[in-house]
């Protein structure tokens, strides 16, 4: 339902909003490998090969293509796929076709074609094919899975008779289908097709459509051809167009339109621009219903507008909105009304004005950056200004960013919403491949969050109906989500650390935690270990660690899933966090593992940064209920021979592999009781250090060779008093 708009300045306010101020820009083109393109309106930000970084799409001159990858240093290399079609293009967008991981490209112009081009590495591409049935006059174009079938198909709009759509046969391959009736009441040629978005308007869980329409010359409101539409999904993927019974059927000279909730209740609003009235605002009454928003709203400006995207671009939690053609930046006030800011970007001379534009992350910092083009007319490039790239100056607010794959859904994850809940209400995003009218922006979901340091959750619907569910995400870090993940091969593992482990409690000590010590990212990367299998969270926030009890964070550990047959091989391996009273949890502080694998037989198999790692013996069944494992217990059978410390009956792992190699020594050439001293300082023995080192064997924060609680003492306990020359060998193939 929609937000109280006398809360609104309360969650501003927590937001840590300023309502007037602009987001800064520096002119950065010099980065790029192509430093002199000159599009005309069709551009595009998108991660093409899959790599985690937003790549940038180019049209030179509005018909030869480029794409200038990202590489993780921040340079960027260009490669070109050469000239699409001798005539100009006016809508394009990219995905994944055929779900190899390298997003393929499709574009249209003015009668000349309908022209894919496959993509499957850098610059390893097949040469441009038209599409069968593809003579029409293209106009904003889109890839979705219409069908859910999980293969993207496309969707061009026509300028002159009914949108045509390109069905996916489920191996890449597109061909003309007529999925969709366009027919209208009273009748007419179907014409006038400008902009399109695929979206959840009513938040059912199937996609919608809604096609912005601008039949140019035509000035009868009550002809059809000017009449926005929204065709609803009735969930078995048949479509409807409803757009008089939602509120939607704009009868303006209508351009492009965004989606987008502007005041963080949940549900998504509806932005238009027009050219013959002011932009204009819907709000969502959490139904799918709209309400005309605009009077008072601070969108009432005329325009010659083409294009028009909503982002947060200053981080404060509100979604902004950017519309050109013109310099148009319209600031969220955070009370559901927008200001009109000027010189958003410092463009290289005077005169300039911001033709068409892409939105994305060019620098991976977690702010979002503009692509301008300097076009004129619709589509026609400038004959004089190049495009030029503008990096966000960041500021102190905080952000968050999701990158989706899709499994059982297209691998671009094209349609899926990911939803944050925190102070500021609720924020919503989806994953669109094409927008506006013509232009392709990031893939990614990206939140500012004010000066908010934690997301309460995070919930992740596919279009397959799965939902992945986060909790306690840290702000300021990038979460790779693959489908399904948090739902696939769940673990409840329960364990003890000899090093800590304080017999007369049963507990273990949170001596790292109380003394500050334990780091918000995981430690096990820079120690050499491999995350496989799978992407996971890797970072904390500080109210994870602010918990006290049993449920107090005793340290990270690693957690492993092995093959059953074949123990050798690792089949997924992640950070995780261990509570004192032994369970091993997420890193949101307190749900069971979620290895994200395949439901299947595995090992499990617990590792520390200073302990010796062990093995179940005997393969453990996983599926989306969590399986307890209790590695404290006798009964739980281990890999090897005395895997695990008795501790008074309960079983611990053993303390003292200070060099973190597969034993721990108390004697001899590479014994784990020298690295103590020598890190105290070796010629003063009762030395003390605080920090967090492997040499600080009972994890209480404080590195001690003699006296009271010492960690030379947790060494010579693993390998036995009576035997010190022994070594206690780590029980893992």
């Amino acid at each position: 339902m929609p937000t109280n708009t006398r809360t609104l300045p309360l969650l501003a306010a927590l937001l840590g909003a300023t309502a007037l101020a602009a987001q800064s820009y520096t002119l950065s083109t010099s980065i790029l490998t192509n430093q002199s393109a000159r599009s005309g309106g069709c551009v595009g930000i998108a991660d093409m090969d899959g790599d985690g970084l937003d790549d940038l799409i180019l049209l030179h001159q509005s018909k030869t293509l480029s794409i200038d990858y990202q590489n993780a240093d921040g340079s960027f290399t260009s490669y070109s796929y050469g000239n699409v079609s001798s005539s100009s293009q006016w809508g394009m967008a990219v995905g994944d076709v055929d779900n190899d991981g390298h997003k393929d490209f499709v574009s249209g112009g003015n009668g000349d074609g309908v022209h894919f081009v496959r993509i499957s590495g850098r610059g390893t591409y097949t040469p441009v094919t038209n599409l069968n049935n593809g003579n029409m006059f293209m106009q904003g174009m889109n890839m979705m899975d219409m069908n859910n079938d999980g293969w993207l198909d496309i969707f061009g709009c026509h300028d002159n008779a009914a949108p045509r759509t390109w069905l996916n046969n489920g191996s890449g391959s597109l061909s003309y289908n007529a999925w969709i009736d366009y027919t209208t009441s009273p009748s007419s040629d179907m014409s006038g097709n400008y902009g399109s978005t695929w979206t959840d308007f009513d938040n059912d869980g199937d996609l919608d459509l809604y096609i912005t329409k601008c039949r140019q010359g035509v000035n009868d409101a009550n002809d059809p051809r000017r009449w926005n539409r929204l065709f609803v999904n009735n969930g078995s993927n048949a479509y409807s167009d409803q757009a008089a019974a939602y509120g939607v059927q704009n009868k303006e000279q209508s351009w492009s339109s965004d989606f987008a909730d502007i005041d963080n209740d949940g549900d998504l609003d509806l932005i238009t621009v027009n050219h013959s009235t002011t932009a204009q605002l819907f709000l969502n009454d959490g139904t799918g219903h709209y309400t005309n928003a605009t009077v008072g709203s601070g969108l009432e400006y005329n325009n010659f507008f083409l294009q028009s995207k909503c982002a947060d671009l200053d981080n404060d939690g509100f979604i902004d909105l950017l519309c050109v053609e013109g310099n148009y930046y319209f600031h969220n006030n955070g009370n559901g009304t927008f200001t009109r800011i000027t010189n958003l970007l410092p463009h290289p001379g005077s005169g300039y004005t911001l033709h068409s534009f892409a939105m994305g992350d060019m620098n991976h910092d977690g702010h979002v950056d503009i692509y301008a083009s300097y076009g004129t007319s619709y589509v026609t490039p400038s004959t004089s200004r190049d495009d030029e790239l503008y990096l966000n100056n960041g500021n102190s607010n905080k952000w968050i960013d999701f990158e989706l794959e899709g499994s059982t859904s297209n691998r671009d994850a094209v349609g899926a919403r990911v939803t944050i809940h925190g102070p500021w209400g609720v924020q919503v995003r989806e994953v669109r491949a094409g927008e506006s009218y013509g232009i392709v922006n990031s893939f990614n979901c990206h939140f500012g969050l004010g000066a908010n340091t934690l997301v309460d959750s995070a919930i992740v619907r596919w279009p397959s109906g799965t939902v992945d569910r986060y909790f306690n995400l840290a702000a300021n870090q990038w979460i790779k989500v693959d489908e399904g993940q948090t739902t696939r091969s769940r673990v409840n593992i329960v364990a003890a650390l000899a090093g800590p482990f304080v017999q007369g409690t049963g507990l273990m000590s949170d001596g790292l935690r109380t003394a500050s010590l334990i780091p918000l990212g995981e430690p096990y990367t820079a120690l050499g270990f491999a995350i496989t299998g799978g992407h996971f969270v890797r970072t904390i926030p500080q109210a994870v660690l602010n918990v006290a009890g049993n449920d107090a964070i005793v340290d990270w550990v690693w957690v492993e899933l092995r093959d059953a047959a074949n123990p050798s091989i690792v089949r997924v391996a992640r950070p995780a966090l261990i509570q004192r009273d032994g369970n091993v949890v997420e890193p949101d502080g307190s749900r069971p593992l979620a290895m994200g694998i395949t439901n299947g037989s595995y090992k499990v198999v617990l590792r520390h940064r200073n302990h010796n790692g062990v093995m179940t013996a005997n393969s453990i069944i996983l599926n989306s209920t969590a399986t307890t494992v209790d590695l404290k217990q006798a009964a739980t059978a281990t890999y090897g021979t005395d895997a695990r410390q008795n501790v008074n009956g309960t079983m611990a792992l053993w303390a003292g592999n200070v060099s973190g190699d597969d034993r721990v020594k108390y004697t001899g050439s590479g014994n784990d009781r020298d690295l103590i001293i020598v890190h105290i300082g070796g010629s003063t023995p009762n030395n003390t250090l605080s920090g967090y080192e492997p040499e600080d064997v009972n994890l209480d924060g404080m590195i001690k060779y003699t006296g009271a609680a010492n960690d030379r003492d947790r060494v010579l306990q693993s390998v036995g008093s009576t035997v010190p020359s022994n070594s206690r060998v780590q029980q893992l193939p």
